[in-house]
């Protein structure tokens, strides 16, 4: 009789999905984390896994949970807990609370059993992880754990068209020779808050960057009145051209209200505009600028990365801004006034690499 060597229970095989550590700096947080699995290595099995990669981190992010965001285990709902261990297929959650000293950090790491609902003592590490980072954070680093400095969904879609003219105009053609098409006229950059990290009623607020731009180029045949001082009058009709871009990186700070039909939120908003105007190739004008508003905004999920999205925004532009043709109702006006409607993408993936740069280039 042959003895085979037993293999061990896939069972008994345990899969530790660890959540980042609270710390400023991501490479830092990859830090204690490897100096956790060290410490536990004794008590780990051959088959069993640590995940702690993109993937994970990118799922976490769902629930709001990353190296800056995060909440004690025992804030997860239970359908959260599942949720998590569902998608990573993991047995375990681990959670690793930090003391910051001068020059070092003192952790606690445990491990929450999914199956058990309860910690598992075995897995319960104190151990240090010496950071001369933290002698020399800097500024933006500091600024890094109180705001979202980097955006997390990218939208695009159609905007609305201000381009609208005096009910007095006859307007015989009016014709769209846009770049892009419509639908693609209007793109955000921004940070939104995924519903898996939210009860169904729920309300969260923040400070966060954000780039929208907005692209239209028009084009009107306009009936000329013969008593016109218009060189074509007699022509029948006089041609009218706009086209405009409007770049606004914006810092805002908002607050929104989670419901099961979707979040909606409020923000006031400020910073540069970009931008470039074009009348009837006669006028041209391109600079920067500031502006100033508000915006009220409203997202759905579809499935977990995209959702339907719709912007207003209201927004003071300089003077030399401003489209001026007569033609227009409400010409001169001094507001951009501006609707997105859009699909947009979450990606977490965006705001995690974006750090991950950041902090290295500090």
């Amino acid at each position: 009789v042959v003895l085979q060597e037993a293999k061990p229970d896939r069972m008994e095989c345990h899969k530790f999905i660890v959540l980042p550590p609270k710390h400023d700096n991501p490479l830092v947080a990859e830090k204690i984390v490897k100096e956790w699995h060290l410490a536990i290595k004794k008590e780990l099995k051959d088959c069993d896994d640590i995940i702690f990669n993109g993937d994970s981190l990118d799922n976490l992010a769902k629930f709001n949970v990353d190296n800056v965001k995060q909440a004690p285990i025992n804030k997860f709902t239970p359908k959260q807990l599942r949720k998590i261990g569902l998608d990573s297929k993991a047995t375990h959650i681990v959670q690793i609370a930090l003391e910051t000293h001068t020059d070092s950090i003192h952790a606690h790491g445990r491990a929450f059993d999914l199956h058990k609902n309860s910690f598992d003592p075995k897995y319960t590490k104190d151990f240090t992880v010496l950071d001369q980072h933290g002698l020399n954070k800097t500024f933006l680093e500091t600024l890094s754990h109180y705001f979202n400095l980097f955006p997390n969904a990218i939208t695009v879609g159609a905007s609305s068209n201000q381009l609208e003219t005096e009910e007095s105009i006859n307007v015989i053609r009016k014709k769209e020779h846009n770049l892009v098409p419509r639908y693609l006229s209007g793109v955000s950059i921004n940070s939104i808050e995924h519903p898996l990290g939210y009860a169904p009623w729920d309300y969260s607020a923040a400070i966060y960057p954000s780039l929208i731009a907005f692209y239209q180029n028009w084009e009107y045949d306009v009936a000329v009145p013969c008593d016109s001082v218009s060189p074509d009058c007699g022509s029948g009709t006089e041609r009218h051209t706009f086209s405009y871009f409007y770049g606004l990186p914006l810092i805002n700070a908002g607050s929104t209200l989670h419901t099961p039909g979707g979040a909606f939120s409020l923000a006031v908003n400020a910073g540069p505009l970009i931008a470039t105007v074009r009348e009837n190739n006669r006028r041209f004008t391109k600079g920067l600028g500031a502006t100033a508003g508000i915006s009220l905004g409203w997202y759905g999920f579809m499935s977990e990365r995209y959702y339907l999205f719709i912007n207003l925004n209201y927004n003071a532009i300089p003077e030399k801004f401003a489209l001026q043709d007569h033609l227009l109702k409400d010409y001169d006006k001094k507001t951009l006034n501006k609707a997105l409607f859009g699909v947009g993408y979450f990606t977490p993936e965006l705001r995690r690499n974006l750090s991950r740069l950041f902090h290295r280039w500090l």
